[in-house]
């Protein structure tokens, strides 16, 4: 029975990683994994929305927290969430750019997958595949992922983390802001970068993907993405810095 879940939660689990292989080949190394349709057997999946509570996230952060033992809990904390929302966002805007496929990514609806060695998150289970929907602008199409998952994921985090939410939201907006570029190169105009724009969310309140990256001339004569606010992550040991993305000189090494 148990190998028979192994190979069944391979197949479903390969039918997104094909998608995803053949809407952008350059990047399906990358994404192989990163999008599920089952738990792998045994569990080890946890509840986004049990995950944002102070148990579930003091959990989540625990295997990083005894990596780090003598580091502000603030960077590590910035740390997981680059991972989270890395994860969460990139493969998503993929097949939403190339195939026109809405995901499921509403707080309630997935689950994440950590680690096992570093705990940090690995992969997310989805209920279903979507659905393809021609022609949805980005802030139509993403919509759950950024007002019912970022949105209320962040709220929490900030309290707890005692982080700026504008930097929780500069961790989402810089991957965010790469993966649009990536997939349109040499464009400012690129499809996704709307999710940047002005423009109220379905509360009325604004945007608050807004302002966090603005684009700044480097040496070599180009115009690189920069995040307003650092992320943290050169305050721990062995973790680089975002060279050129980092607000902050010293987050450039």
């Amino acid at each position: 029975m148990r190998q028979h879940l192994r190979e069944l939660a391979f197949q479903m689990t390969g039918e997104l990683d094909a998608l995803l292989a053949s809407a952008e080949p350059a990047l399906a190394g990358y994404l192989t994994g990163k999008l599920r349709l089952v738990a792998p057997p045994g569990g080890g999946a946890v509840a986004c929305r049990d995950l944002f509570t102070a148990a579930g996230l003091d959990d989540a952060l625990a295997p990083l927290l005894a990596r780090y033992p003598d580091s502000d809990r603030r960077a590590v904390a910035s740390l997981w969430s680059l991972y989270y929302f890395s994860t969460l966002a990139i493969a998503p805007i993929v097949l939403w750019r190339r195939l026109g496929l809405v995901l499921p990514l509403t707080l309630d609806d997935i689950g994440m997958i950590a680690a096992p060695d570093t705990g940090l998150p690995e992969a997310f289970v989805l209920p279903g595949t979507g659905t393809v929907v021609p022609g949805l602008r980005a802030s139509e199409a993403l919509r759950p992922m950024i007002e019912d998952h970022l949105r209320p994921a962040i709220a929490f985090m900030s309290g707890h983390c005692r982080l700026s939410p504008r930097l929780l939201w500069c961790n989402a907006a810089g991957y965010i802001d790469w993966i649009a570029r990536a997939l349109d190169p040499d464009n400012d105009d690129a499809e996704g970068l709307e999710l940047f724009a002005k423009y109220p969310l379905t509360d009325g309140t604004d945007n608050p993907l807004h302002g966090s990256i603005k684009r700044m001339p480097v040496a070599d004569g180009s115009v690189q993405s920069q995040r307003k606010i650092c992320c943290l992550r050169y305050m721990l040991p062995g973790i680089g810095g975002c060279g050129e993305t980092c607000p902050l000189p010293q987050g450039r090494a």
